[in-house]
């Protein structure tokens, strides 16, 4: 049994009852998902399907409370049009945030080249996730990047991030997500660029090479 993270392998083995299993963390690919000379025309960008379980409500909720003490906070929501698009639209002219807030569909997540240019042009991911989901690929492509997530405590988030990482809350918490994203904004930027290589020295761990390698090793005990 293979799993991306130990908090996932845990869950499959209390379900199944079996001690066996390996945890083998997701891989990027770090030739696409890397630093560029982009401008930064966004402060958050967040990636996601819209639909309830990404969160992205609550997004928009907590940028409604930025934008009192950043007027000109730019955001970025990128992600194939779910069920949700209409009702984050409509959220976003209800709260007079049509200049912050960029809603772009299908056409800009398209290519994992697309999504690499656009994770260029921002500093700062949110991923706000409200329910359970493995350890999200889109933020170790963040990471890669160089951008900081701001993440709910989802399977495999810590193992990714550290356990000490600061900046992973409590899901369905619109406060607790503007108070981390808050604190980011109001760093200064050499402050923030310690952060940031950080970030992208950790997402070393979790290349495609390393993936396949570790793939390759499980493969060979078996056939033992």
């Amino acid at each position: 049994m293979l799993s991306g993270s130990k908090e996932l392998l845990n869950y499959i083995q209390d379900m199944t009852g079996t001690k066996k299993g390996k945890i083998i963390s997701n891989g990027i690919n770090n030739k696409i998902f890397k630093p560029s000379n982009e401008r930064k025309a966004y402060d958050i960008i967040s990636v996601g399907r819209m639909i309830k379980l990404k969160g992205h409500s609550i997004l928009i909720d907590s940028v409604n409370l930025l934008k009192e003490e950043f007027p000109k906070v730019k955001v970025l929501i990128i992600g194939d049009e779910g069920e949700e698009y209409k009702n984050l639209l409509n959220q976003i002219k209800k709260l007079n945030l049509s200049n912050n807030i960029k809603l772009v569909g299908l056409e800009a997540s398209r290519t994992r080249e697309n999504v690499a240019k656009l994770f260029n042009q921002a500093r700062i991911q949110a991923h706000p996730t409200i329910d359970y989901e493995s350890q999200p690929i889109s933020v170790l492509e963040g990471m890669s990047v160089g951008l900081v997530p701001v993440i709910t405590d989802v399977a495999g988030v810590r193992e990714a991030l550290g356990k000490n990482y600061k900046f992973i809350i409590p899901r369905k918490d619109t406060k607790a997500l503007y108070s981390a994203l808050r604190e980011l904004l109001k760093l200064t930027k050499s402050d923030f660029n310690k952060i940031t290589k950080k970030i992208r020295e950790r997402s070393k761990r979790f290349t495609a090479p390393i993936y396949t390698q570790k793939l390759i090793e499980v493969y060979k005990e078996m056939k033992k």
